[in-house]
C-alpha cells in the first residue's frame, strides 16, 4: 500500500468525521471557533461509526459503498455555507512547537507499517474479515469479536482504502484532537495556562502516544470521554435542550467503542440530572434525552450480541447468560489476572509501575504523574470540583483491569486537574513540564522504565514513508508478522487454522481460531495437549451397578462437591495459556458406556445426550474418542447433572462413566424417568478404578480437529506437547509444511481418519 493511498484513505475518513459532526455542532457552540470543529469531529465519528455498523449488518460492506458515504457526505457538507476556518489560535508558541514536534513524531509511528500485539491480531484482524465477508458474516471464534466495535467500524471506512496504516492514522486524529480539546476547553474557560498544562501532560504521555498512534482504541475513548464532559459543560451554561442530544450521542459512543465507556454514560446521566434539578427542570426528561440518545449509539451492539451469542455484554457475566461461545472458568480466570497482573507484588506498586516502569501494567504514563495527589489543591471552585468528580468516576474500571491503558480515558481530566493546582504556581509549573518533556524523550524513557517495554524508541522515517519495504519492517518489528506471512503462502484462504501461538491475524486471509479466544478454541487446545498429559487422560472408570432392567433415560446427578469446593477456594486462578489447564475442581467425562452382563452395548438405540451446565458439548460423552471430554468449565456442584435418553427402551445393568485422572473425588445418583416424565432414584452401587488407555491418542486427537473442521495447525515452540509434535509429527497424522522466524510451526492435518 503506497503512502498516497494510506495518507488519502486517512484523510477521507477524517473529514466526512468533521463535515459530519460539524453540521450538527455548529448550531449550538457560539461563536463558531476551533470547538465547531473539535466536537464536530467527534460526533462525526459517532454517526460515521453507526452507519458502517448498519452497513456490516446488511452485508454491503464493499469499498463502493464506503467511497458512495464518503462523495455524499462531503457534497452535503460542503454545499452552501462554506465550513469557517477556526477563529482560535495557539499563541504561545513553545506550546505550539512541543505539540508540533511530539504531533510529527506520533504521525510518522501512526504512518508505518501497523505491528501493535491487539491491533495488528484482533482489532484490524476482524476489520480485514469484515471486509472480506462484506459485514458482521459468520460468527468467528473469538471472544473479541463480541466487544462493541465502535473504533474499529472507522478502522473499516479508512482500511477499506488504505489498509492498516490507514486505520492507525485514525485513531491518531482522535489523540491530535483529544489534546487540542484539552487546550481549547481551558481557554474559553477562563485557565489558559492550566490547558497548556493539561494538554502536553497528555500528548507527550508516553503510553497515551504509545496508544494513540496504533490501531488500538483507547485514546480514542480518551477524546470521547473528555468531549462528552466538555458539551456537559457548555449545556450547563445554554440550557440548549438539543445539546443533550449531543451528550448522549458522544457518551453513547464512548460505550461503543469500549465497555469500560459504560461510566460516561453513567456520569452523563448523573451530572444531566443534577445540573438539570437545580435549574429547576425536568431531571427525568432531561436524563432520558441522554440516555435514549446514547442508546441509537450503543445499542445495536447490545442486540446483536444478544441475537447472535446470547448474551448481551458477552463475553461478561456468562454465568448470568449462559452460551457456548465462552467458558465461565475462562472469564473468572481473565477476571483475576486483569485484577492482579502476573508480577505485580502488591497493589502499592501500582502508582510507581504505572508511571515510572510500565513493564508488568504493559505501559507507563511518565514520572510527573506521581505528583497526581496534588490535584486536591483543585477543588477551590465548582468547575475544578466537577473535573475532578468526572475524572474519578472515568478512573473506575482501573479498578477491575489495573493495565495503565484503562487509566488513559481519565487521564485528561486528571491531567486539567494537576494544571490548575499548579496554576498557583507557575516556576513549578514550567519546571513540572519540563521535565515531564525531558522523560518523555525516548533516549531518557528507555532509562528508566522496564527493559521492553512498548514505547516509541524511533523516529520511523525510512519505514513511514515505505522506502524499507514493508514487509521487511513488519518482521523486524514484529516475530508474530512472519507466522503470519507463513499461514498466507500455505495456507488457503477458506481453511480453518488453530492455533496454538500468536498471529497477526490482519495479515492472513484464513480463519484463524487461536487456542484460548473461545470455548470451542479452548476446547480443542485441550483436545489436543490430552496426550501429552497424564491428567488430561480419561484413566480413571466409575462403574455404577444395579439389577437388570429396562431403561428409556437415566441420569447421573452430582451430590456432592465439597472437595470440589475446597479445591476451588485454595487454588489460586492461573491464566497460563502456553499450557494445559488441569483443573481438579471440576466435573469431565470423556465417555458414558452402557453394559449389560460386562458387555458394552454397542448396537444401542439413537441416543440424546444433554447435561446441566455446558450441555453443548454433551454429546462429547458418546462420540467414542478419549480424547474429548464433556466438562463443567466451573466448579462442580451439586444438583449439576448429565441425562442419557434412548428412542426406544434399552436393558442394561451398568454404567460406566470415564473422567480425567485430574479430577477430584465427587459423588453421584442415579435416577430414571418412569415413563410418565417424573424421576425416581435408581439404587445402584458404585466402584471406582484406574485404567490405561489402549486407543492412540495422538491420532484420536487430531480426528477431533479434523471433525470440527480444522485443517491446519501452527504450534509455537514453548506451548506444551509442541517438541513430540514435532518430533513424531506422522503418528499424530500431521504433515510438517513451514517453520516461521520464530520457531512456530505449521502441520497440515492429513485426511486420514485416527484410530482408536
Amino acid at each position: 500500500m503506497t503512502v498516497v493511498a494510506i495518507l488519502f484513505s486517512a484523510l477521507v475518513t477524517v473529514l466526512v468525521c468533521v463535515v459530519i459532526g460539524v453540521r450538527a455542532v455548529r448550531p449550538y457552540v457560539e461563536p463558531t471557533d476551533s470547538s465547531t470543529y473539535l466536537l464536530g469531529f467527534l460526533i462525526g465519528a459517532a454517526c460515521l461509526s453507526t452507519l458502517v455498523f448498519w452497513v456490516c449488518v446488511l452485508r454491503v460492506a464493499f469499498w463502493q459503498t464506503f467511497a458512495g458515504i464518503a462523495l455524499a457526505s462531503l457534497f452535503l457538507g460542503f454545499r452552501g455555507k462554506p465550513l469557517a476556518y477556526a477563529r482560535g489560535s495557539v499563541t504561545s508558541v513553545v506550546y505550539a512547537c512541543v505539540f508540533g514536534a511530539f504531533g510529527l513524531f506520533y504521525f510518522l509511528h501512526a504512518l508505518k507499517p501497523e505491528a501493535s500485539p491487539d491491533g495488528a491480531t484482533y482489532h484490524l484482524g476482524l476489520v480485514a474479515r469484515y471486509l472480506r465477508e462484506h459485514g458482521f458474516g459468520s460468527t468467528p471464534e473469538n471472544l473479541y469479536a463480541g466487544f462493541p466495535k465502535g473504533m474499529e467500524m472507522l478502522f473499516l471506512f479508512a482500511f477499506a482504502f488504505g489498509k492498516h496504516s490507514a486505520a492507525a492514522l485514525v485513531h491518531y486524529a482522535f489523540l491530535i484532537v483529544l489534546g487540542m480539546s484539552l487546550f481549547v476547553f481551558a481557554r474559553r474557560a477562563g485557565f489558559r495556562a492550566a490547558g497548556i498544562c493539561a494538554s502536553l501532560l497528555v500528548f507527550l504521555s508516553p503510553a497515551m502516544g504509545m496508544n494513540g498512534t496504533t490501531a488500538y482504541v483507547d485514546a480514542g475513548l480518551a477524546a470521547t470521554a473528555f468531549g462528552t464532559f466538555w458539551l456537559i459543560e457548555m449545556w450547563r451554561g445554554s440550557r440548549l435542550p438539543k445539546l443533550l442530544l449531543l451528550i448522549g450521542s458522544l457518551a453513547g459512543f464512548s460505550f461503543a467503542i469500549k465497555y469500560t465507556g459504560m461510566v460516561v454514560v453513567a456520569y452523563a446521566a448523573f451530572a444531566v440530572a443534577l445540573q438539570a434539578k437545580k435549574n429547576q427542570q425536568s431531571s427525568a426528561r432531561a436524563v432520558a434525552i441522554v440516555l435514549a440518545s446514547a442508546a441509537v449509539i450503543s445499542a445495536p451492539y447490545l442486540v446483536y450480541n444478544w441475537m447472535i451469542r446470547g448474551n448481551p455484554v458477552f463475553p461478561f457475566l456468562n454465568a448470568i447468560f449462559p452460551n457456548p461461545f465462552v467458558h465461565i472458568s475462562f472469564e473468572r480466570m481473565a477476571s483475576a489476572m486483569m485484577h492482579k497482573y502476573p508480577g505485580l507484588a502488591s497493589y502499592w506498586h501500582l502508582p510507581w509501575e504505572a508511571t515510572v516502569r510500565g513493564g508488568i501494567l504493559q505501559g507507563f504514563l511518565g514520572p510527573v504523574f506521581l505528583l497526581l495527589p496534588i490535584s486536591v489543591l483543585a477543588l477551590r471552585d465548582s468547575l475544578s470540583r466537577r473535573i475532578v468528580v468526572a475524572a474519578l468516576v472515568f478512573s473506575i474500571p482501573f479498578a477491575a483491569n489495573v493495565g495503565t491503558r484503562f487509566l488513559l480515558p481519565a487521564l485528561p481530566l486528571w491531567a486539567l486537574a494537576m494544571g490548575l493546582a499548579l496554576s498557583r504556581w507557575p516556576r513549578a509549573m514550567l519546571a513540572v513540564l519540563a521535565i515531564h518533556l525531558l522523560t518523555a524523550l525516548p533516549p531518557v524513557a528507555i532509562l528508566y522504565a522496564t527493559p521492553g517495554v512498548a514505547m516509541l524508541d524511533s523516529i520511523p522515517i525510512r519505514a513511514a514513508l515505505r522506502m524499507v519495504p514493508e514487509q521487511e519492517t513488519l518482521q523486524r518489528l514484529s516475530p508474530a508478522y512472519d507466522v503470519a506471512r507463513i499461514v498466507e503462502e500455505h495456507v488457503p484462504p477458506v481453511a480453518n487454522v488453530l492455533a496454538m501461538a500468536w498471529v497477526m491475524e490482519a495479515y492472513t486471509s484464513s480463519n484463524i481460531r487461536t487456542h484460548h479466544l473461545s470455548a470451542a478454541n479452548e476446547r480443542l487446545a485441550q483436545t489436543l495437549w490430552t496426550p501429552v498429559t497424564p491428567g488430561l487422560e480419561a484413566g480413571r472408570r466409575l462403574t455404577f451397578h444395579f439389577p437388570p432392567q429396562s431403561l428409556r433415560a437415566l441420569r447421573i446427578v452430582l451430590t456432592a462437591s465439597a472437595e470440589a469446593e475446597r479445591i476451588a477456594l485454595r487454588t489460586e486462578p492461573g491464566f497460563i495459556l502456553d499450557r494445559p489447564r488441569v483443573a481438579r475442581d471440576e466435573w469431565g467425562i470423556a465417555e458414558l458406556r452402557l453394559l449389560i452382563g460386562n458387555k458394552e452395548l454397542k448396537n444401542r438405540p439413537a441416543q440424546k445426550v444433554t447435561a446441566e451446565p455446558n450441555g453443548w458439548d454433551a454429546n462429547l460423552m458418546t462420540d467414542n474418542n478419549p480424547t474429548t471430554a464433556w466438562k463443567t468449565w466451573q466448579t462442580a456442584r451439586s444438583g449439576m447433572w448429565v441425562q442419557l435418553e434412548m428412542d426406544a427402551a434399552v436393558v442394561v445393568d451398568t454404567i460406566r462413566m470415564e473422567s480425567p485422572n485430574a479430577q477430584g473425588r465427587l459423588s453421584f445418583r442415579l435416577e430414571k424417568e418412569d415413563g410418565s416424565g417424573r424421576w425416581s432414584p435408581l439404587q445402584a452401587t458404585s466402584t471406582e478404578s484406574l485404567h490405561t488407555l489402549e486407543a492412540d491418542l495422538r491420532r484420536c486427537a487430531v480426528a477431533a480437529l479434523r471433525r470440527e473442521g480444522i485443517n491446519y495447525l501452527l504450534v509455537d515452540p514453548t506451548v506444551a506437547g509442541a517438541q513430540d509434535i514435532r518430533e513424531r509429527a506422522e503418528e499424530w497424522d500431521l504433515r510438517f509444511v513451514a517453520r516461521a522466524l520464530n520457531g512456530v510451526c505449521l502441520y497440515r492435518l492429513l485426511e486420514t481418519q485416527g484410530q482408536r
